[in-house]
């Protein structure tokens, strides 16, 4: 199985160690790889990276197909191949636009996401094609704190730090993150944390509460947590006088993001999270044809197999449009863009049509892109995913259970049957089985490591990986650990299967078996028990 196996790692710090990749089939890396060198580079080259990350893992990992991140949603300006196009007055029509007299319901000339983002020592830098700040590389502030920026401040025993991330991007492993649990707000967050003995949380925008016991910072870099991002806020509780508070972002030691105070995302840029307009034929010409298909950092590159394609348009979310809810432009009263600022439509004017229209070519876009990609042998996950997958299993009670994942031990019978049909998705197509994990955000260790090759063994078909799913930038971690996310039961040889597919032992059992060249398969899904019998 040494070359069924699927991960998604990501080394914030610097590019990601090959121990950690060392015998995975399938390897894919999130741009936030490597984030504190590329954020400091001028101008930012994180597309450079990619690519030079995927050619260390093809030069010591030869047999993996290799990913690297591509957002068909999202201008991202610390890509070379997107800043020159942003730069060249020629392309102006690829990008969506702030409206032109500021956005409705505010003063004139005001939106909610400004144009002009004072992020570097050369003063503000303005762009009349829209951006938010949400995930954006921001550099330190001297003097009074710009709108957005991090700032600490302390509450009883507590230091509480705004649109900061303190473990969630960095935290070696998760080893004590755990779900605080929907929470509205960073107070009750933070009372959470109290109530659970812990001497950290993250809360981040609209709900979600993450807690810890830990600040670990990545090896060989000091002083770089938390790390600033916007909509988060992070909270630290010293345990006494030998574990003091640390300084927020930009007052600390050591290399952090636009470490000089200058981000260069290009001349008079601002950086931000930029987005493509559809409408436009000749945009989705180049991004297939070139940000796709091309040989810079493209399939045309022998480094590169597929992509993790990030981002959807979306214009139903208006027609069940509730306030209390609204965290996201896509879930606004006319819809927009995911992970985007919630008033991303409002600031740039668009008309419900207006979004009608950018999402159906947003959809053409996205269907020719897999044409291409498969027309060219190569692969696409994520909003654009050609595989069939089980999503992400955890053991979370439903209370806490994030939305989207499921508990195993509920939906293995259905599962089982389906696979088990020689006609089903997941004999005949490309499968990516996740691991169980313990919790969504507190994975290790994994908790059903032999159910999960079972299931996997008996259900898959000639084209299936088995692994893990986007977890964090954990890469700090598990180099030197790496058991941990590799299973010794990954490393067996099973055989080839004897069976064509796997079967039932008798009608409503609920056991399934399934033979191979080396061993006897069965899952149990009545008591959720696996087993694998060697030869």
């Amino acid at each position: 199985m040494a070359e069924s196996t699927v991960i998604m790692p990501c080394n914030n710090s610097g590019y990601t160690d090959p121990a950690l990749y060392k015998g995975f089939g399938l390897v894919d890396f999130d741009w936030s790889n490597a984030k504190l060198e590329w954020s400091n580079a001028k101008p930012m080259d994180c597309q450079e990276r990619l690519v030079h990350q995927a050619e260390i893992v093809k030069s010591t990992t030869p047999y993996a197909k290799v990913f690297i991140y591509r957002n068909l949603v999202k201008a991202l300006p610390w890509y070379s191949e997107v800043r020159d196009k942003m730069l060249d007055p020629n392309y102006a029509g690829w990008f969506l636009k702030f409206a032109p007299n500021g956005a409705a319901g505010l003063p004139a000339g005001e939106y909610y996401s400004p144009p002009c983002n004072n992020e570097s020592r050369g003063g503000l830098k303005c762009s009349k094609f829209y951006h938010d700040q949400e995930q954006t590389p921001q550099a330190a502030h001297t003097g009074p704190p710009a709108p957005g920026s991090a700032t600490r401040v302390q509450e009883g025993d507590w230091y509480i730090y705004n649109n900061t991330n303190d473990v969630n991007a960095l935290h070696p492993g998760f080893r004590t993150v755990v779900d605080g649990g929907k929470q509205l707000t960073p107070a009750l967050c933070k009372n959470a944390a109290d109530k659970a003995g812990r001497k950290i949380f993250t809360w981040w925008s609209p709900n979600s509460c993450w807690l810890s016991s830990e600040w670990s910072y990545p090896t060989g870099v000091t002083g770089t947590l938390p790390i600033q991002q916007a909509m988060h806020t992070s909270g630290y509780k010293p345990a006494g006088p030998a574990d003091p508070a640390p300084l927020p972002p930009g007052a600390s030691t050591g290399l952090r993001e636009c470490n000089d105070g200058d981000c260069d995302c290009g001349p008079g840029l601002p950086c931000g999270e930029y987005l493509w307009d559809h409408r436009n034929a000749s945009l989705r010409e180049w991004l297939i044809d070139e940000f796709i298909l091309g040989k810079v950092s493209g399939l045309g590159n022998p480094n590169v197999d597929g992509f993790y394609v990030d981002d959807s348009w979306s214009t139903g979310r208006h027609k069940h449009f509730d306030n209390s809810t609204w965290h996201s432009c896509d879930s606004g009263p006319i819809g927009g863009a995911t992970e985007e600022e919630k008033h991303c439509s409002v600031d740039m004017g668009l008309t419900a049509q207006d979004v009608a229209e950018i999402t159906g070519n947003w959809s053409i876009t996205k269907q020719q892109a897999q044409t291409a990609v498969l027309a060219n042998k190569g692969f696409l996950w994520g909003s654009y995913s050609m595989f069939v997958s089980t999503g992400a299993r955890t053991f979370d009670p439903p209370a806490t259970r994030r939305p989207g994942s499921t508990d195993p031990r509920t939906t293995c019978t259905a599962w089982m049957r389906e696979a088990c049909n020689v006609d089903s998705r997941q004999q005949n197509s490309a499968l990516l089985f996740e691991f169980t994990r313990k919790t969504f955000h507190d994975p290790f260790p994994l908790p059903a490591v032999v159910e999960d090759v079972a299931m996997f063994l008996l259900s898959r078909g000639p084209f299936a990986w088995l692994g893990h799913n986007w977890m964090g930038c954990f890469g700090e971690y598990f180099a030197p650990n790496a058991t941990a996310i590799r299973p010794a039961q990954v490393d067996v040889d099973y055989g080839t299967p004897i069976d064509t597919a796997c079967k039932e032992t008798s009608a409503g059992s609920a056991i399934f078996t399934r033979e191979y060249s080396k061993a006897s398969v069965e899952m149990d899904c009545n008591s959720f028990i696996g087993k694998i019998n060697m030869h």
